[in-house]
């Protein structure tokens, strides 16, 4: 709708309501068919607060219906997302106003930048009037499975670069001439090298024979024998730190087992989404 769409629109309602959410409560201010706004009321995160506030709204216009209110909310990340819906529920008409708007009008409110509660929920109230507001992101099934398995596959590749830069931060100091031979350390076989031999003096223990065949298996043929022979160069002529071996090949094992397990989760996800 264009902005004259949204007066119209917002002038169709009776009552318009403004909602500054947060964790724990939220505040509410209400302006009625006399332009005046209410003063802020509290409302507790909570089916019993949810509810007060629907008996407050019922007391303060009692011959009107839910259809006769419109109530925006500033969203505080997700918090508010619980009230919305219970709204919604009960027939109002929810729409979500930008915080970008409330902040621009904070000074035109009471000639000061300053912010509270009560004050944003006025501004609130008042944008919704305006019709300064945009549609409320309200998803049905199957919309709301698809965002929640994105937002799980969003949070999980962020965790993944937090497990890489850890595990570089390791062979930095345990093995830095790794790096430059796998420069990508998400990759099957470099994972899977460590995950057997974390530290170079554990890989000269074995034949490199026993290293090429399991290279080329992990790689599928790809670490050809060059690469190899240039690994098992670097971990007889590596410069690492060899003091506190057993804690550092610990840790690198720890990591690698939740590391394990996020890709496991990864690909459940990429399965479900």
């Amino acid at each position: 709708m264009s902005a004259d769409e949204k007066l119209v629109f917002a002038r169709r309602f009776a009552v318009h309501v403004g909602v500054d959410t947060g964790k724990v409560f939220h505040k509410l201010v209400v302006r009625g068919p006399d332009g005046r706004r209410k003063a802020p009321h509290k409302v507790v995160v909570g089916r019993a607060g949810f509810e007060a506030v629907h008996a407050y709204l019922q007391s303060l216009f009692p011959d009107l219906s839910p259809k006769d209110f419109l109530i925006g909310l500033e969203f505080a990340g997700h918090h508010g997302y619980t009230f919305a819906q219970f709204l919604v529920g009960l027939g109002y008409h929810v729409v979500s106003v930008q915080p970008a708007h409330t902040k621009r009008l904070k000074e035109v409110e009471d000639n000061s930048p300053l912010k509270s509660d009560d004050k944003d929920a006025r501004l609130i109230c008042k944008l919704v009037g305006d019709g300064l507001f945009v549609p409320f992101p309200l998803l049905t099934s199957p919309y709301t499975e698809i965002k929640l398995l994105v937002v799980q596959r969003h949070r999980l590749t962020v965790e993944q670069t937090r497990f890489k830069n850890r595990l570089q931060t390791i062979l930095d100091l345990a093995w830095p001439e790794f790096l430059p031979l796998f420069s990508n350390l998400t990759k099957r076989t470099p994972l899977a090298l460590l995950e057997r031999w974390p530290l170079p003096q554990d890989i000269l223990t074995v034949s490199p024979r026993t290293v090429q065949r399991f290279a080329k298996q992990t790689s599928r043929g790809q670490v050809k024998g060059p690469q190899v022979r240039a690994l098992l160069d670097s971990a007889r002529d590596t410069v690492a730190l060899t003091d506190g071996a057993d804690q550092r090949r610990c840790e690198i094992e720890f990591l690698l087992d939740r590391w394990r397990l996020l890709r496991e989760q990864m690909q459940q996800l990429d399965a479900q989404i």
